[in-house]
């Protein structure tokens, strides 16, 4: 009971006010009489209100995002497969920067909209703000029952054993599909706000806070923090080809390789750091003429081939991690091969740990000249 009803029941005088509103959105009358309050659609209630409606979806939407990324590398950090590869586990935890990011900013918008929406919202909607609460309710109760469809399809998949039991995929999908569930069960509820749920939305605010908190400290210290200390692999993977394409032009105006990486002066600042932190050890090899390989030319019909310089050299790097690849590995792990079987470029889309070296050749052309013309027939 209001101190204004205890008042009124006890006879006691009342404020000269011919109504006046307590703290449940009620008019209560000199004579004890309660009528709703009616519902303000001024501008401003109205903005505040859809706001409100859209950042708590925003959240949630953010928050699933961030919740299906964290999963996956948690899983992942559980089974070690080529699958990872096919999930971007093992480059790709950059990625939650975009959920993350967002998850926060439209956390700390939502909640300063809805404090200020709080202070003007009416638990009776009508007019506007009732088509703008129904509109906003539909929307967030398909959501739910999307996650819940999502949620169980994904749950008997792994039941029925119709994928693998160890799909991180299918895995990470149900739990952020579950987390969403409980979200947007509870976007709904705030949206909706029965008026015996007075307390609604600090409880949305309390949840949306924790489950933020929460996948933001896991992500920084898991996927973040692991990418961090993956900085050197990122960064050989990425421009060691750079390396490449820099010695064979070298040796093309040179027609003769470098001593050393620091003689390579048309390198991208990315590139340089590889050189500058000493993160590849280049070793000269010999030099060889390409055509001498080409067993398939009939030199009674052709002349002989003619070809630019070719210089064989290998690259070696130490990575911290194994970088999965479903395909395989497409570099040379020995020094066996012949000069012409070398590469060009390294392939860096998968490799083992440790130190990997790259056996490569720079780049030539050959020349086919014209054909021999036969002897005429005698006749």
């Amino acid at each position: 009971m209001s101190k204004l009803e205890k008042m009124l029941d006890e006879g006691e005088p009342t404020p000269l006010l011919e109504k006046t509103y307590d703290d449940d959105s009620v008019i209560v009358t000199k004579s004890g009489i309660k009528e709703l309050r009616p519902t303000p659609n001024n501008a401003i209630t109205l903005i505040l209100q859809w706001l409100t409606y859209v950042l708590w979806g925003g959240t949630a939407i953010a928050l699933t995002w961030l919740s299906t990324a964290v999963f996956t590398y948690l899983f992942s950090q559980h089974q070690a497969t080529s699958d990872m590869y096919a999930y971007g586990v093992s480059n790709g935890a950059t990625d939650i920067i975009y959920p993350m990011s967002a998850a926060i900013v439209l956390l700390l918008m939502a909640l300063v909209c809805d404090f200020f929406y709080k202070g003007r919202e009416t638990l009776h909607k009508s007019s506007v703000s009732m088509v703008i609460m129904v509109v906003h309710a539909v929307g967030a109760t398909l959501f739910s029952v999307g996650s819940l469809i999502v949620a169980v399809f994904m749950g008997i998949q792994l039941l029925a054993n119709i994928t693998s039991s160890s799909d991180i995929g299918t895995k990470a999908t149900l739990f952020a599909s579950l987390i969403s569930l409980v979200l947007w069960v509870f976007v709904t509820v705030r949206i909706l706000r029965p008026a015996k749920l007075k307390f609604c939305p600090y409880g949305l605010w309390t949840l949306m806070s924790l489950a933020t908190i929460g996948l933001v400290i896991t992500a920084w210290v898991g996927p973040l923090a692991k990418e961090a200390s993956l900085r050197n692999d990122r960064l050989i993977e990425n421009n060691l080809s750079e390396l490449s394409s820099s010695i064979i032009a070298f040796t093309a105006k040179h027609q003769v390789l470098p001593s050393n990486l620091t003689e390579l002066s048309d390198l991208s600042a990315t590139a340089k750091e590889l050189v500058t932190k000493n993160l590849v050890e280049f070793i000269p090899g010999k030099e060889f003429t390409p055509d001498a390989y080409d067993k398939t030319i009939s030199t009674d019909i052709y002349p002989p081939l003619t070809s630019t310089k070719a210089f064989e050299y290998d690259l070696c790097v130490t990575y911290k991690e194994k970088q999965w690849l479903s395909a395989g590995y497409s570099y040379a792990k020995d020094g066996s091969t012949t000069s012409t079987d070398r590469q060009t470029y390294p392939s860096t889309y998968g490799h083992d740990g440790g130190r990997v070296c790259y056996y490569l050749a720079t780049s030539y052309s050959t020349t086919y000249p014209t054909p021999i013309p036969l002897a005429e027939p005698v006749m």
